[in-house]
């Protein structure tokens, strides 16, 4: 009963970390998508 409570308490660690990293990727990702759009988009602002 306890064992089944702490593995059910990792999976849900696991889980949670899997998701903060896929989206940090994300958000990283699209800050590389956005940088070169917002150079051409103001390229009067440099």
């Amino acid at each position: 009963m306890i064992r089944r409570f702490v593995d059910s308490l990792s999976i849900i660690h696991f889980s949670l970390f899997v998701i903060r990293y896929s989206l940090f990727i994300i958000h990283y990702q699209l800050s590389i998508i956005n940088y070169p759009l917002s150079i051409t988009h103001y390229p009067f602002k440099i």
